[in-house]
C-alpha cells in the first residue's frame, strides 16, 4: 500500500464521490459592527475561502465505508483533496476543453490590487467569460492550489495568447505570477476547470 500525498488527486477522492447535488460558495470572513450615529462598520477578518456542500446519491454499505474512511483521513490538519463543481465541468465558450487542447496557461501578470489577473498560454481567440472559473497551482509554495472566479466583463486572448487584466476572486496573492493551470485530469474536465 503507498502512502497518501496530498492534495489526494480526483482519481484517489472526488471521482469515487457518487454526486447528487453539489453547492460551492466563496464565503466571506467580515466581521460587521454598528455606531450609536447608525454607520455600520465592516472589516475583513481573514481571506475569502471556498465552502462546498455535496450531497451523495445512495450506494452499498461498502462503498459508503471507502469514502467515510478517506473523510477521515482528510480530516487531518494539513490535509488536501481536489474536487471540482460538476456543474462548471469547463468554461462557457470552452466546456469540452477541445479548444484549449493541450495549452497550459499561466498567470501573466497580478495586478498590485490583487483583484485582477492577466493569463498567458491560451489559444489565440480563447474567451474567458464572466463566471469561468480558473484553477490555478503555485509554485510558491509548491503544491498550492487556488480556485478563482471571473468576475469582470469578458476577455478575449490576443495574438499572443494573453488575456488583458480581468478580475477574479478570491484576490490573487503576487505569488501567484508565473504559476499554471494544472494539465487536464482523466476527469470530465479541464486544464482550468475547478479543482479545489
Amino acid at each position: 500500500m503507498t502512502a497518501l500525498t496530498y492534495p489526494l488527486a480526483r482519481a484517489l477522492f472526488a471521482n469515487l464521490l457518487r454526486v447528487r447535488e453539489v453547492e460551492f460558495d466563496l464565503i466571506e470572513q467580515i466581521e460587521t459592527s454598528g455606531q450609536g450615529s447608525g454607520n455600520i462598520l465592516t472589516a475583513d477578518v481573514g481571506p475569502r475561502l471556498w465552502r462546498g456542500e455535496v450531497v451523495l446519491t445512495k450506494g452499498t454499505h461498502r462503498q459508503a465505508a471507502r469514502i467515510e474512511a478517506l473523510i477521515s483521513v482528510l480530516r487531518e490538519p494539513g490535509a488536501s483533496f481536489l474536487v471540482w463543481d460538476p456543474r462548471h465541468v469547463g468554461p462557457e465558450y470552452d466546456p469540452d476543453g477541445s479548444i484549449l487542447g493541450a495549452a497550459v496557461p499561466s498567470v501573466l501578470q497580478v495586478a498590485a490590487n490583487n483583484r485582477e489577473m492577466a493569463v498567458a498560454g491560451l489559444p489565440v481567440g480563447y474567451r474567458l467569460q464572466i463566471g469561468d472559473l480558473l484553477t490555478i497551482e503555485y509554485t510558491d509554495p509548491a503544491g498550492m492550489y487556488g480556485l478563482h472566479r471571473v468576475v469582470s466583463l469578458d476577455t478575449t486572448a490576443d495574438a499572443q495568447g494573453e488575456t488583458a487584466a480581468a478580475a477574479a476572486g478570491p484576490p490573487t496573492p503576487a505569488a501567484a505570477t508565473n504559476a499554471h493551470s494544472p494539465p487536464p485530469p482523466a476527469a470530465p474536465t479541464n486544464a482550468h476547470s475547478p479543482p479545489l
